[in-house]
């Protein structure tokens, strides 16, 4: 079963200041799996960057060089989920004032995948 969070600041993303420090913390932890051909990585518009390793995905979508949204869907499968973007989700917690709301697929609220 897939399940998606939305992850944002407590705060929200209007008032978060570590827009550039959270793409770089990603990027930093996933250039080598992307380079080793281990998690694959779109850039479908100039507004967007996917990271996906074919069970889990991280999706992050920008307006003016500024997160809006930000979501982790993965496969709830155990022992076969992605042991790496899991890993990168608890960094990220760690390191940002952020929180994870879960949501069934196709109803994230302001979904921006597809417009």
């Amino acid at each position: 079963m897939e399940k998606i969070l939305q992850i944002e600041p407590k705060s929200g993303w209007k008032k978060f200041h570590q827009h550039q420090e959270l793409t770089d913390f990603i990027w930093q932890h996933l250039t080598e799996e992307v380079n080793q051909k281990l998690v694959d990585y779109y850039n479908l518009t100039s507004d967007s960057s996917i990271w996906d390793d074919g069970k889990s995905s991280i999706s992050l979508f920008f307006q003016h060089n500024k997160i809006i949204e930000f979501t982790f869907a993965y496969l709830d499968s155990g022992k076969n989920s992605s042991t790496l973007f899991k890993f990168i989700m608890i960094e990220l917690k760690k390191s940002f004032d952020i929180e994870f709301i879960e949501t069934k697929p196709g109803e994230e609220e302001g979904s921006h995948c597809c417009h």
